[in-house]
């Protein structure tokens, strides 16, 4: 199995929409650094449907909490919150073949550290192209009215054309 490494916000969204399971059907399981399983489970005040999703998958196994053993300074993580710094160090530590992360600047700073990146919305493209969700349209929707998740109409005509959703 190759060893996926999680950020808090993917966890979060897909929970929220009810996808969570997408990322074990994909990947086989995803290790989160513990900073991030506090972040994750910290939503659990707000949407208790996250928390119960996320624990879930903890006792079945497929996400596994890690702690993180490097803790070298590095200027590439300026600017970013403890959980993704902590994300971007264990899928170092590990050499994931994937860190499933949002943030613009934690995804440029993983990509210059040779990280393999894919966010939320990659998630749900391997998804639909795997056939595990029927289509993104109605997800997008998902994430635009039940969570905070932000993205451009350009971004959204980009993904569904990626899965032949949308004429060019």
């Amino acid at each position: 199995m190759r060893v996926v490494v999680s950020d808090t916000s993917p966890l979060f969204y897909l929970a929220r929409i009810g996808r969570l399971s997408v990322l074990r059907q994909l990947y086989g399981g995803v290790i989160v650094p513990e900073v991030v399983w506090g972040e994750a489970l910290a939503s659990e005040v707000a949407f208790l449907s996250v928390g119960l999703a996320l624990r879930e998958a903890l006792s079945q196994g497929w996400i596994s909490v890690h702690s993180v053993k490097s803790s070298w300074p590095d200027s590439r993580l300026a600017g970013l919150d403890a959980g993704e710094i902590d994300a971007i160090r264990l899928a170092r530590e590990l050499n994931a073949a994937l860190l499933i992360i949002d943030e613009k600047l934690g995804r440029e700073a993983a990509e210059r550290m040779g990280l393999h990146v894919c966010g939320t919305l990659g998630v749900l493209v391997a998804a639909k192209r795997s056939g595990l969700i029927p289509g993104i349209a109605p997800e997008l929707q998902r994430l635009r009215s039940e969570t905070s998740f932000r993205f451009a109409p350009e971004l959204e005509q980009f993904v569904l054309m990626q899965v032949g959703e949308n004429s060019p």
